[in-house]
């Protein structure tokens, strides 16, 4: 097995602003991380457009010309990737190393990372596309709705395992999809929209997930499936790639949901049948609301982690994913402590620092 996580923060400006496209410029955040070491980790995709150098890069909306040429770059927040591991421990060190390094670089000039899973306060990005970025954004399903990936943030959790061939990878990607509505409340982390508490518990899912992909396979030339991506760079040919949690800035939360991936993709076929070729969009949108209030929600759910904890032991994995059946059990997720929180007053930006999520577990 191999794995890697992207993982996308928002910005917190000096003043205590979020940085975003409403008041932070493409340039004023590189110079934040120009001086942060390069490692050269030949397997990270560099792009076209200089963007993705390092471990760590400006996230946002590039944009381009009538002609396809960038012409710059509506900041969203930054992305931290690590290169690849032999397991998942070894991901969720490498990302605290390279956001301890991040962060220290950032408070040396005032400004912080917090995790989150979409932008509290900008509620929505409205930009004049040209006819070419039209076109760029209808030919893949992950190129779709800019307007509110530039406002969301998630974990890519990224896996692949020797041995797979095309199609298996294809098919775990299918399986991923079809039960990704069961398994995202574990993430819900945006109740936030416009500075105002939502109706719900993830605006991000009820948003994305539908019109963008759940998970992605990766693979080199030859395979035409609206999940498959080509691998870029071609080492990453056969990676599985599942996208549509909430960003959360609990590390331990992170690798519990990065297992469950795990085991639904080790799952056998008969313990778990589902497949699709694109989200459900309409289910994501209801329990992107109700959550694991839901009853059919909650007890689908319930199937989903007994399986994947059943596979992995099988596989020699623990299985143990205390936080996730927590909130199982309890049907609360972050975004109840956070709404909650939020309706007291009590929680301020400046103070909300990526790995202070920790107090943000589900209480019973």
């Amino acid at each position: 097995m191999k794995f890697g996580i992207e993982a996308e923060y928002a910005l917190v400006r000096p003043d205590g602003r979020i940085a975003d496209f409403t008041n932070t410029q493409y340039a004023e955040v590189r110079a934040l991380i120009e001086r942060l070491p390069d490692y050269g980790h030949a397997e990270l995709r560099t792009g076209d457009a200089g963007i993705r150098v390092k471990n760590w890069y400006v996230e946002g909306d590039e944009r381009f010309d009538e002609l396809g040429r960038s012409t710059g770059l509506a900041v969203k927040g930054l992305e931290i990737r690590t290169p690849v591991f032999a397991s998942i421990e070894g991901c969720l060190r490498s990302l605290d190393q390279l956001r301890l390094t991040l962060a220290t670089e950032l408070k040396s000039h005032g400004w912080s990372l917090v995790a989150i899973g979409f932008n509290p306060c900008t509620a929505s990005y409205q930009p004049a596309y040209s006819p070419w970025e039209k076109e760029f954004h209808e030919s893949h399903i992950e190129n779709r709705l800019p307007e509110i990936s530039t406002l969301s943030f998630g974990p890519d959790l990224n896996l692949s395992r020797s041995g797979d061939s095309p199609e298996a990878v294809v098919e775990t990607v299918r399986r991923l999809t079809y039960y990704s509505p069961y398994i995202v409340p574990f993430s819900f982390n945006s109740p936030v929209v416009g500075g105002e508490l939502w109706k719900g518990l993830s605006y991000r899912t009820y948003r994305r997930t539908g019109p963008r992909p759940a998970a992605l396979a990766h693979l080199s030339s030859g395979h035409d499936h609206p999940l498959v991506k080509e691998a870029d760079p071609p080492s990453q040919h056969m990676r599985i790639e599942f996208k549509a949690f909430d960003m959360v800035g609990d590390d331990q939360l992170l690798a519990e949901l990065f297992y469950l991936v795990l085991g639904i993709s080790l799952a056998d076929a008969g313990e778990m049948p589902g497949s699709a070729d694109l989200p459900d969009g309409q289910l994501h949108r209801r329990v992107a609301v109700f959550g694991l209030a839901d009853d059919e929600v909650h007890g689908e759910a319930a199937k989903v982690l007994a399986a994947a904890q059943q596979a992995l032991r099988a596989s020699g994995y623990s299985g143990d994913l205390p936080l996730i059946e927590e909130m199982l059990a309890t049907r609360r997720t972050p975004a109840h402590v956070m709404r909650e929180q939020l309706a007291q007053g009590r929680l301020d930006f400046r103070e909300w620092r990526a790995r202070q999520d920790s107090n943000l577990r589900p209480q019973a």
